[in-house]
């Protein structure tokens, strides 16, 4: 204060880069902290004495270190000294992370607002300046022996103003320097090998990702940046990815059909979303405002649901006449009305990522397309600028985003090198300041893997073929060959999928397929000489054949709805598929290969029907049902001689959920995967009526595709190469 009255406030700010070394100053020359090295993570920069327990630490500030400079500059108003004091930095330091404030010289009203603000845990600390008022305690609620020193409640509004005012001066308009990129990687958990699903808070504090365990049972593992080790979250097991709810704490995440919600420090687990068949069920992401969006997979569309479940609200809606399949992987924008979200069709020059509005109708959103390109985050660097990051040809971009305008600005630049993924999916998510990515694991178009045989236990007894990027495996009746799915777009993760035929004595591969569309599902007959497969050359799916070797391919069944071929009956003459159906989903159909081929509905319910397979002797049927709203196996009978008759009763011979069946030569075993992704088999007795024994499990595969011999014995299986699973998490904190 001058001697005029006037009162002056001096920035006691950060000094400047070029002042002495703070290790050469003693007293209050010291004060000020700073570093040749100050934009490095752990560097302490500040006025000692005024600095939060965690910045004289070196850890990461936020909010709650301007409110303990608050209550530093309001202790020093009120007593006339401060809080804490030293001769040195060191010694200051040590008494902001250790001392206790003398509370006898605080006037009673304010003791509860202080202590709040000088609370060295910041979970503890008053989270909002903005809430000092409630903090404030009555005079005659001051603890016995206090002094009596009340002030007037305008004594106390002037003194606090003050202290706002000259924290304002003191730090708020600080602009606080750029910290440098900082890189480090995050192994996989000891026995687990990382997975698909990764994930960053939206805070850049926490990253999630799913690993599977020498169990063979998936988990989200949560690790925190300041800390070194991971923590399963109990709850999540056999998960397939996590999308975190805005403030950090919990967790939303996919298994099954289910995508469900748990607090990562324990808790109980909601399911919020249920879906009539798990490829309608794909990532997730969450807003402020406590909507949860969940895309589709294979199949379905974009819908909103409350964090707490209820009602379930579709966004998107399918355009059929722009060959589209599914809406998947979508990602709110900062204002939480809008979000990305991708469209997976046919027409590459349709597929790719647009923005979408929870306030439009779904057949009003906006049909023009932001980027060719199949996975993209929203991601905001240290500095504040919008992102779109997304894949290259492996290489992981920054497009400059006008998330106001929810426009692409300037050029993308380039991130890292060498980014997986498993052809949609992108191995990336990011944070504030913070992107994380795995690389090698997988290549620009798929998951790499191994064809492999293995037996009933799991254990390996020979690799078949080159690793590659296989989809999809069906065995040849005589177990000689595989049909094979390989192919896909680099940046869209969809496109020219085609079949191949694998000769696995000699582990050569053939095309069958060369139409410029998605081939997929082949389906051998009894022969072994032609399959059948179903072409996506017009709005939806069709089905074709053609020999093994690639010739005399023929047009079977064309229709409005999506077809995917599931068995060729032993005799020849009939075909079974799945169509979809807007109204349940999916439908069992029989196709006769002879006379007018007039496709019969076997199996048409309100649920959900597919995977259908013909026993080896023709009188009954097995396949996939959702009647009990998850994957079951039911198999019941069928007529030959009068197919579209009254089938009888269905007998559900799984016992916790299973899909895929697949019945032994004989007939007199039926083997699955279950919902847990184990095989099992089970034995079946045979005379007017089918009984089930009990389920065995087998093992669980480490792919996502296998098939099984006629005998039941070997199965041939996609294995991740030896190293898949264990290329490490690389994080850039304070990214450019």
């Amino acid at each position: 204060m001058r001697e005029d009255g006037t009162v002056k406030v001096l920035d006691f700010g950060l000094a400047k880069a070029l002042a002495p070394p703070a290790s050469t100053l003693e007293g209050s020359a010291a004060s000020t902290i700073t570093s040749p090295a100050m934009t490095q993570r752990g560097a302490i920069l500040g006025t000692a004495a005024y600095m939060s327990p965690e910045q004289a630490r070196g850890k990461p500030a936020d909010k709650r270190a301007d409110v303990w400079a608050f209550g530093v500059v309001l202790y020093e108003m009120t007593t006339g000294r401060r809080p804490f004091e030293g001769e040195t930095v060191s010694e200051s330091l040590a008494s902001v992370m250790k001392s206790e404030p003398d509370w006898t010289h605080v006037p009673p009203e304010l003791r509860r607002l202080l202590r709040s603000c000088l609370e060295k845990d910041p979970k503890k600390r008053l989270r909002d300046i903005g809430d000092w008022q409630r903090q404030l305690d009555d005079p005659k609620d001051a603890r016995p022996g206090a002094r009596n020193r009340s002030w007037p409640a305008w004594s106390v509004a002037a003194v606090l103003a003050i202290a706002l005012g000259v924290l304002a001066a003191l730090h708020f308009r600080e602009s606080a320097p750029l910290a440098a990129p900082i890189t480090f990687q995050i192994l996989a958990p000891a026995t687990n090998t990382f997975m698909t699903g990764l994930s960053v808070s939206r805070d850049g504090r926490r990253v999630a990702f799913t690993a599977m365990g020498a169990d063979k049972v998936t988990r989200v593992w949560v690790r925190d940046l300041e800390l070194l080790n991971a923590r399963p979250v109990a709850g999540t097991e056999g998960t397939v990815g996590s999308s975190w709810s805005p403030d950090g704490r919990s967790l939303a995440f996919r298994v099954g059909r289910a995508v469900k919600r748990v607090a990562i420090d324990g808790g109980q687990v909601l399911t919020i979303f249920e879906a009539a068949s798990a490829d309608m069920v794909g990532s997730s992401s969450w807003s402020q405002d406590g909507s949860v969006i969940v895309g589709g997979a294979r199949s379905g569309v974009i819908r909103r649901v409350s964090e707490s479940g209820g009602v379930v609200t579709p966004l998107t809606a399918i355009d059929v006449s722009r060959r589209e399949l599914a809406h998947s992987l979508p990602a709110f924008l900062p204002d939480g009305r809008h979000f990305l979200y991708t469209r997976v069709a046919v027409d590459e020059t349709v597929a790719g990522v647009y923005i979408g509005s929870i306030d439009r109708k779904p057949e009003e959103q906006d049909e023009t397309r932001l980027l060719a390109a199949a996975h993209v985050v929203y991601a905001v660097t240290r500095g504040g600028a919008g992102h779109l990051l997304y894949l290259r040809q492996g290489t992981l971009v920054a497009h400059p985003f006008d998330a106001p305008r929810l426009a692409l600005v300037g050029e993308p630049v380039p991130v890292a090198e060498g980014v997986g993924n498993t052809g949609p999916l992108g191995f990336f998510s990011a944070g504030a300041g913070v992107i994380a990515y795995r690389t090698g694991a997988r290549t620009a178009v798929g998951a790499v893997s191994q064809l492999t045989w293995v037996d009933r236990e799991g254990k390996p007894s020979g690799v078949v073929a080159s690793p590659n990027t296989f989809d999809e495996i069906s065995l040849s009746p005589d177990g000689a060959k595989a049909a094979v799915v390989l192919g896909g777009l680099v940046d869209v993760g969809l496109g020219n999928f085609d079949i191949w035929v694998v000769d696995l004595a000699r582990g050569v591969s053939q095309r069958l397929t060369t139409h410029a569309a998605v081939d997929r599902a082949p389906v051998w007959s009894t022969a072994g000489d032609r399959l059948a497969f179903f072409s996506v050359r017009a709005a939806v799916a069709d089905l074709y054949t053609t020999s093994s070797n690639g010739t005399g391919e023929s047009l079977l069944l064309k229709s409005d709805q999506g077809k995917i071929p599931t068995s060729w009956s032993r005799d020849g003459r009939f075909l079974l598929y799945s169509a979809r159906d807007p109204k349940t989903a999916s439908d069992i159909w029989l196709l006769p290969l002879g006379g007018d081929r007039k496709p019969v509905p076997l199996v048409q319910t309100e649920f959900a029907e597919s995977e259908a397979r013909f026993s080896p002797d023709m009188r009954w049927i097995a396949y996939t049902s959702f009647r009990s709203w998850r994957a079951e196996i039911p198999v019941q009978p069928f007529n030959a001689l009068s197919p579209g008759s009254s089938p009888g009763e269905a007998t559900v011979v799984s016992k916790d959920g299973g899909r895929q069946a697949r019945w032994r030569q004989d007939g007199r075993e039926l083997i699955f995967q279950a919902a847990d992704g184990s095989m099992v088999a089970v034995g079946l007795t045979i005379d007017k009526q089918l009984h089930a024994g009990a389920p065995t499990k087998l093992f669980v595969p480490a792919g996502l595709y296998w098939d099984v011999t006629a005998d039941g014995q070997r199965f041939l299986v996609t294995m991740p190469p030896a190293d898949a699973g264990l290329a490490p998490i690389t994080v850039m904190m304070n990214w450019k």
